[in-house]
């Protein structure tokens, strides 16, 4: 408990002692982005929303092989079964 009590506070310290994304505030790129027409805008929009899929399905993908990983192995159960049919089939 005392664990994660630390490591809440540093991560409170560390969001609080990070810096302005100043990037997103780029003249350039958003006098670019305001002078296009309402194709130009939407094709932006879709070329942001094509940049974004790769990253959400690598993490989907790595949030899922972990979360299988933590699951109880199967071989376990299937050799239990396999006993039971065996020992029924004795009978």
């Amino acid at each position: 408990m005392k664990a994660l009590a630390r490591f809440s506070l540093f991560l409170l310290l560390a969001a609080a002692a990070a810096a302005p994304a100043y990037a997103q505030g780029c003249t350039m790129c958003y006098t670019a982005a305001a002078q296009q027409s309402a194709q130009g805008k939407h094709a932006l929009n879709m070329g942001i929303l094509m940049l974004l899929l790769p990253a959400i399905g690598m993490f989907c993908g790595l949030f899922f092989l972990v979360w299988r990983s933590k699951e109880a192995p199967v071989t376990g159960v299937m050799e239990d079964r396999v006993q039971d049919y065996e020992e029924a089939w004795r009978r």
